[in-house]
């Protein structure tokens, strides 16, 4: 396909040659780059697909009286280190008639690298069937050197999207529009499953989704009138897997069924005669639906599940100009969603006993006013309100009628949102703003229907979720733009938000956040200098209670059976990031230095603390774990000599540093202490890397 494109672009290109005779914009670069990467090359290019090799980017634009022309590549090129095409390379062309037609093609690709070098004592990865060379999976520690010899293999996918668009007007208030694409998913990621043991997988992805897209309507002035359409066909080559486990034994792993998905919507934009006042609405009924065959002999399941939810929207708002300094705005959505699933399947070998499925369905009501007023000194006050109630309906037939009707913990919750503004700008040089905002949401919280205390579900009494739970948030923001003298500028904004759970007693009780941002901008004769900083620290601190009902059930042993204590936790995280931008004109006209260097810093953890009396020997009671902690210093120079207006040679240089750590991952090994039965791929093992990237560009300019 990416063939078929790139020619169609070449096809349009020479077709649009003698309206190019005119003058147009663009430019040409090619270039070579060698890359060393020292640890973990899959986190480097994870997103990217920066290896030695070659590769060239092209922009030409030309926008005529009558015709436009736009063309763009980027990214394409050759991989030396994989002997292929690069994958994240993009293409974009776009021409038409003002006033009458327009049409573009597009393609792009995008990777996203999981590991490099993956192992598994399985055969057949790639495939759906994964055979284990071991008779049990007590056997499975003894084939732990089994893993060494295994042939590695790559979690990672690639993405194509390809397709066109179109829109058609003819000089006339009426248009239609049509885009249609396919998005193409293929290689293999880690997915994890539990039969007897822990086992993590090689899932084979092979998706391809087809879109497509139509809009039509009326636009004038006053009144502009839409209509769209979506269609979105999901196919799955592989809809599941099997793996072995014990001899003879196989089970088999559900990916992603077929599935189909529609929208129909309609807009309206009307600009009143009075008042400056427009009017939009908007309305919309989206359905998406699946199948899938269950066909698991292990738990005697048979027969398929069908899938159906349904999305209706409905949104209205005005805003007017009622006197001049004032501006108004008044609006309401309102939002449903059903799932019409089958409320049963069946299971058993007589196919005679039936489990209800959960069916969730919730429908939002939220509206609200903004008022805007200017005052005296170039002052801009801003008041609103918003208001959200969620209702919420879950069918829990599998623990009797008593949960039928509605979600447990909270069927409603009510948000009442206030929020005031003031911004200034009476300096030319500076301007400030203030913002406060505060919400309080309430809920109808049914703790009662958990009230057993002889197991463990007697903790659901106090244990709230967040989203439903009641609390109040306050948010501030603060933000200046300060520029003193004409070659300095300086931008700083902060945000502190908390939100206290005011009736949780079990749960998240707190969550506190503080955001700093600070920017300038200084020139000083041939340097241009640019720093930043950017600081975010959160604070979790929630409480909770392990219950035992029986030594059995207590993965501490007997020591707390048939007890329970609380327990706390405290999470912390700190981000924060700094850099220097910088351009330096060595040669006036001839000779520029850019550099660009940048630190990030993430430090997790999270503290865990028990009341007096519980067990001293629970492994999790730890404090100061280490959580998604990670250190990454990036470095980007580049050295441009300008040959003539234009002409350009350019000489680069890119380095990264990655230091990660989280206990979540702390000595993973393909199977924990060798367990039997127990295995990882080494999906996440050592994500630490030191790349280096060298590079060499020639640039033309039109």
């Amino acid at each position: 396909m990416k063939r078929v494109l790139i020619t169609s672009i070449m096809a349009v290109t020479a077709c649009t040659a003698p309206a190019l005779a005119n003058e147009f914009d663009g430019n040409i670069e090619l270039g070579g780059n060698y890359t060393e990467i020292h640890g973990n090359k899959t986190k480097f290019y994870e997103y990217r697909d920066l290896g030695t090799g070659i590769t060239g980017n092209i922009l030409l634009d030309y926008y005529g009286k009558d015709y436009f022309f736009y063309l763009e590549g980027k990214n394409f090129g050759y991989n030396s280190d994989s002997n292929k095409t690069r994958n994240d390379q993009s293409f974009l062309v776009k021409a038409g008639k003002q006033d009458e037609f327009k049409y573009s093609l597009f393609y792009d690709e995008t990777p996203h690298n999981l590991t490099f070098g993956a192992k598994s004592i399985y055969t057949g990865v790639g495939s759906t069937t994964l055979t284990a060379p071991v008779t049990s999976g007590a056997t499975y520690a003894a084939a732990y050197g089994l893993i060494a010899g295994s042939s590695p293999f790559d979690y990672a996918i690639n993405r194509k999207n390809y397709g066109g668009e179109m829109e058609f007007s003819f000089q006339s208030p009426f248009f239609f529009n049509a885009r249609v694409e396919r998005n193409e998913t293929k290689g293999l990621l880690p997915i994890g499953t539990y039969v007897t043991q822990q086992k993590e997988l090689p899932a084979p992805i092979d998706y391809v989704t087809d879109n497509a897209y139509l809009t039509t309507g009326y636009r004038s002035k006053n009144l502009i009138v839409t209509f769209d359409g979506t269609i979105s066909n999901f196919t799955n080559s592989n809809k599941t897997f099997t793996h072995s486990y014990s001899n003879p034994s196989t089970t088999i792993v559900y990916l992603a069924p077929d599935s189909m998905y529609y929208k129909v919507g309609g807009n309206v934009m009307y600009r009143m005669p009075f008042w400056d006042t427009t009017f939009t609405a908007r309305a919309s009924y989206s359905e998406s639906s699946n199948d899938i065959a269950l066909t698991e002999s292990l738990n005697n399941f048979g027969g398929n599940f069908g899938g159906k939810l349904t999305y209706t929207t409905a949104s209205a708002a005005v805003t007017t100009n009622p006197i001049k300094p004032m501006d108004v705005k008044l609006y309401l959505n309102l939002l449903s969603k059903k799932n019409l699933s089958p409320t049963g399947i069946y299971g058993g070998a007589a196919a005679t006993a039936t489990t209800a499925t959960e069916k969730f369905d919730y429908n939002k009501v939220n509206g609200g006013l903004d008022l805007s007023y200017k005052l005296p000194a170039k002052t801009k006050l801003s008041a609103g309100y918003e208001y959200l109630q969620v209702n919420r309906a879950m069918n829990f037939g599998i623990f009797g009628a008593t949960y039928n009707s509605a979600r447990t913990d909270a069927p409603h919750t009510k948000d009442h949102i206030l929020y005031a503004q003031v911004k200034n700008s009476l300096f030319d040089w500076m301007s400030a703003k203030l913002r406060y905002q505060y919400l309080n949401r309430t809920s109808d919280f049914r703790g009662d229907l958990f009230a057993s205390a002889t197991d463990s579900s007697v903790i659901r009494q106090w244990w709230r979720p967040v989203d439903t739970a009641d609390k109040n948030q306050h948010n501030i923001k603060m933000g200046l733009d300060f520029d003193p003298l004409d070659n300095l500028s300086f931008s700083t904004e902060y945000s502190y938000k908390i939100n206290d759970y005011t009736k949780s007693i079990l749960g998240t009780q707190k969550d506190t956040r503080h955001e700093l941002y600070v920017d300038a901008s200084y020139t000083a004769g041939i340097v241009k200098l640019n720093p930043f900083f950017d600081l975010e620290l959160v604070d979790n601190n929630s409480k909770h209670r392990y219950f035992v009902a029986s030594a059995d059930a207590n993965p501490f042993g007997a020591t707390v059976a048939n007890t329970a204590y609380n327990w706390t936790s405290d999470r912390k995280d700190v981000n924060y990031a700094f850099g220097l931008n910088t351009d330096i004109t060595l040669i006036k006209d001839k000779l520029t230095l850019s550099g660009d260097y940048r630190y990030d810093k993430t430090k997790g953890s999270e503290d865990f603390s028990a009341n007096a009396g519980a067990v001293t020997t629970a492994p999790l009671l730890v404090s100061n774990n280490d959580v998604d902690s990670y250190t990454k210093h990036s470095f980007a120079a580049k050295l441009k000599y300008n040959l003539t207006k234009s002409l350009n040679i350019g000489l680069g240089y890119l380095y990264e540093n990655l230091r990660y750590s989280d206990d979540h991952y702390a000595n993973y090994d393909y199977m924990i202490a060798k367990t039997a039965g127990v295995m990882f791929t080494g999906a996440y093992a050592n994500p630490n890397y030191e790349a280096h990237v060298g590079y060499m560009t020639v640039a033309y300019k039109f």
